[in-house]
């Protein structure tokens, strides 16, 4: 086997290897984008919670005054 020959061979098997590697990059992109999306929705509850706690505080301190 010629050293030219090895060298092609070496190649494909790295261009398999980065697209594979590539793929995988993807997934977990795609995870993250979804974690965060789940963490957003999360966030937005507790934030629309606390605002809902802090009017009717609000509306309790402006009755007792």
């Amino acid at each position: 086997m010629s050293a030219q020959h090895e060298m092609k061979e070496i190649g494909v098997g790295l261009c398999s290897e980065i697209k594979q590697l590539g793929i995988k990059i993807e997934d977990v992109l795609a995870d993250l984008q979804r974690g965060i999306k789940e963490l957003e929705y999360r966030l937005t509850i507790k934030l629309g919670m606390l605002s809902i706690i802090a009017v009717g505080a609000l509306a309790a301190l402006v009755k007792l005054l």
